[in-house]
């Protein structure tokens, strides 16, 4: 008890810990975040695992994939629930998504706030797509060439994403760059700048209207009942690595379009069906842009969403667009949209 007396006294944890926050902020909407944050915690811990057995090059990125699962003791375990943390992950943060939207906490002043959850949001995105293409299968390989010619049709955005911005590396070496240690330095970053901004700003008010004064608890209480839900989170995802392991398919032959992308970006295939490859960077970027002016499209001052019901409409509608691009997307044989 001493030494643990000695670590609060010189680390300062109650300032961090002990603070109140609204009592609602143990209601498991407001636990998404910490959710997300414990599946960050698994993906790092057996994404650093993963890594010591895999090879980016790319004549062995797929052979590597199938020694961790066949010859790793362990690895196909671990590859799983990497697998399925990265899943639960996409679902937690779209959900955290809807619940942020709903209660309206992008609201002044926590306009800078949602722009950091945007920046988290296509961070986890963009593990989500390198993760994919580092299996080196044919879904990874056809993801990568699908990538290169929305880059191509950029132009000066895409270059970091073409072979030749060094020809004498591998693009795939350079994915797997941005996947341990990129993408993760920036997933830091914008997650300290999040948390701070929370601890300075406070959580916001619950759908419902702000809280009673009186109704606030210690953070301390936040953090067990998040921990409380995380424990049968992570006990799902080790079930769902056994029952259902992590998928990988046939070595990639390239130039070949025969499979589709992952769920999370199925709607976006949906686009290409439709519009063409050449249209998806304008639509994300057009999606990127709405998000962000959000708090600057809704003007209404009150976070009660009775009194939201045009803007909440509007967003009700575009998940109704992507949930129908998405299913027209699963729905559809594959299609060839790769120019060369």
């Amino acid at each position: 008890m001493s030494l643990l007396r000695g670590l609060k006294e010189r680390v300062g944890w109650n300032t961090l810990l002990e603070h109140k926050v609204p009592k609602h902020a143990n209601d498991l909407g407001y636990c998404l975040g910490g959710l997300t944050v414990a599946t960050i915690l698994v993906l790092a811990g057996t994404g650093v695992l993963l890594e010591q057995f895999y090879s980016p090059s790319p004549s062995e990125a797929h052979s590597t994939v199938e020694f961790i699962m066949t010859q790793v003791s362990g690895g196909a375990l671990v590859r799983s629930v990497h697998y399925w943390a990265g899943q639960f992950a996409a679902v937690i943060v779209g959900l955290h998504m809807i619940r942020v939207l709903a209660a309206g906490a992008y609201k002044k002043p926590r306009e800078i706030q949602w722009l950091v959850g945007i920046g988290l949001l296509f961070t986890v995105g963009a593990f989500l797509f390198t993760g994919t293409v580092l299996k080196w299968d044919q879904e990874g390989v056809e993801g990568l060439q699908h990538n290169i010619e929305i880059a191509e049709g950029v132009g000066a955005l895409g270059h970091w994403f073409l072979p030749h911005f060094a020809e004498n590396v591998p693009l795939l070496v350079r994915l797997l760059v941005a996947h341990v240690s990129i993408l993760p330095v920036i997933g830091l970053v914008l997650l300290g700048l999040h948390f701070v901004l929370i601890r300075v700003l406070g959580i916001s008010s619950s759908v419902n209207g702000a809280p009673h004064p009186d109704e606030r608890v210690p953070f301390t209480e936040h953090v067990k009942r998040v921990v409380m839900y995380s424990i049968p989170l992570v006990i799902v995802i080790l079930v769902l690595a056994v029952i259902s392991p992590a998928p990988l398919g046939p070595q990639a032959v390239e130039e070949v379009e025969v499979s589709k992308p992952p769920w999370f970006v199925l709607w976006v295939y949906g686009i290409e069906n439709l519009w063409g490859l050449e249209i998806v960077p304008y639509v994300t970027a057009a999606i990127a842009i709405v998000l962000m002016i959000i708090p600057l499209l809704d003007r209404v001052k009150t976070t009660d969403p009775r009194r939201r019901k045009l803007i909440l409409g509007l967003v009700f509608l575009g998940y109704v667009v992507i949930f129908a691009l998405t299913a027209y997307a699963a729905l559809k044989p594959p299609e060839t949209h790769l120019m060369h």
